[in-house]
């Protein structure tokens, strides 16, 4: 009788194991940390309530927080646009062939800060074009309502 429960359960936990991006027979565990899966989307409320909750005793981080929190949205769009990020992860950055290294962890980490001060950068340019842009045409306008 037990052995007709396990094989009676074993397609629905098979079904939910996929569901949740665990493979069993393939040994895939990417479901966890995929966009749209539970893990993901607890993970996220708990950051938000740790981050709510959070108390900065320093207006020097504060501050700089501040002024960080803005270009956090523009380096986001930029480096998961499928092109960028096709090219910065396939052919610019190789992680891979150092997941052994001791020195693995300082080369995640400075990657990782240059990835964010590239897109600050190419997101200050494009600021600078379209202010530019808005001031040329504000000019054009101007012009021709007289």
């Amino acid at each position: 009788m037990a052995s007709l429960f396990a094989f009676l359960a074993k397609k629905p936990m098979h079904y939910f194991f996929d569901f949740i991006g665990v493979h069993i027979s393939g040994h895939s565990f990417s479901g966890f940390y995929m966009y749209n899966s539970p893990s993901v989307l607890l993970a996220s409320l708990a950051l938000f309530v740790f981050f709510l909750r959070l108390e900065i005793p320093s207006e020097r981080i504060k501050r700089c927080i501040q002024r960080i929190a803005p270009l956090s949205f523009g380096v986001y769009l930029i480096h998961e646009h499928p092109f960028i990020r096709s090219q910065l992860w396939g052919h610019w950055i190789h992680l891979k062939p150092l997941y052994e290294s001791p020195y693995f962890l300082f080369y995640f980490v400075g990657t990782v800060l240059l990835v964010f001060l590239a897109c600050i950068l190419v997101d200050k340019v494009r600021e600078w074009i379209f202010s530019a842009v808005m001031r040329l045409y504000g000019c054009v306008v101007a012009r021709d309502q007289k």
